[in-house]
C-alpha cells in the first residue's frame, strides 16, 4: 500500500472494525504490521511529499496514534522493508515497533489464532 489517501481511509475502517468488535462483546486484539511502501507513509520525513498528500499524511498520523491508543492494538514495522527503501528509522512514527520481518511476525499471530487481513 503505497497510497496515502488509501491507507488513511483503511486506517478509519481499522478503527471502526474494533468498535464493531467491541459492540458484539469481543474483547479486540489486534495487530497492524506495515510492510513494502506503506513505511514511506509512517514515516515523520515528508521531504519529497507533494503537498496535496500533506493532509492525508496527517490524517494517517491521527489514526495511527488514535488507534494505538485503544487496548489491544500494536503497530509493527518491518525492518527489511525500511532497509530496502533506505528509510531512517528514527522516523517512523511513535508507538510502531520494527520487528525483523513482518512475514515471519504474521506467521506467529496466525499461529497463535489471529486472522489475516491482508491490505494492498
Amino acid at each position: 500500500m503505497g497510497d496515502p489517501a488509501t491507507l488513511a481511509l483503511y486506517l478509519k475502517v481499522m478503527d471502526e472494525m474494533y468498535e464493531d468488535l467491541q459492540r458484539q462483546g469481543v474483547k479486540p486484539e489486534m495487530v497492524l504490521t506495515f510492510r513494502g511502501p506503506s513505511l514511506a507513509l509512517i514515516s515523520t520525513d515528508r521531504t519529497d511529499v507533494p503537498l496535496d498528500h500533506e493532509p492525508h499524511y496527517d490524517a494517517i498520523a491521527a489514526q495511527i496514534q488514535t488507534l494505538l491508543a485503544k487496548p489491544g492494538v500494536r503497530m509493527e514495522a518491518c525492518s527489511i522493508a525500511a532497509r530496502l527503501l533506505q528509510l531512517d528509522r528514527k522516523t517512523l512514527l511513535p508507538g510502531i515497533a520494527f520487528v525483523g520481518n513482518t512475514f515471519v511476525s504474521q506467521i506467529g499471530y496466525q499461529s497463535k489464532g489471529f486472522a489475516n487481513i491482508p491490505i494492498f
